[in-house]
């Protein structure tokens, strides 16, 4: 496989740093480094070049509290919806 010049021989794992890509002014623009939420307003595509590049808990330490948060999330939905079944054993 080739990224620009760089040829990558196969079985090699390419491991992309996530805070560069996340703080990269040519993807995101020169105000990269402050912090402005309303720049997502109209989602990822109108913030960015390469909206692919946005893993917002993707590696590291922000896995654990978005992953954690989303499956407890989860839990909750299903269980909201299960209240609203009757469930009971099959006859047979």
């Amino acid at each position: 496989m080739k990224f620009g010049n760089l040829h990558v021989p196969k079985g090699v794992i390419v491991w992309a740093l996530t805070v560069k890509l996340h703080r990269d002014p040519e993807i995101w623009g020169p105000d990269v480094e402050h912090f402005n939420p309303e720049r997502f307003i109209e989602g990822v595509n109108g913030v960015c070049k390469l909206p692919q590049v946005l893993i917002p808990f993707g590696f590291g330490p922000g896995i654990r509290l978005g992953q954690n948060l989303a499956l407890a999330e989860l839990k909750i939905l299903i269980a909201m919806i299960v209240s609203l079944f009757l469930l009971s054993l099959s006859p047979k």
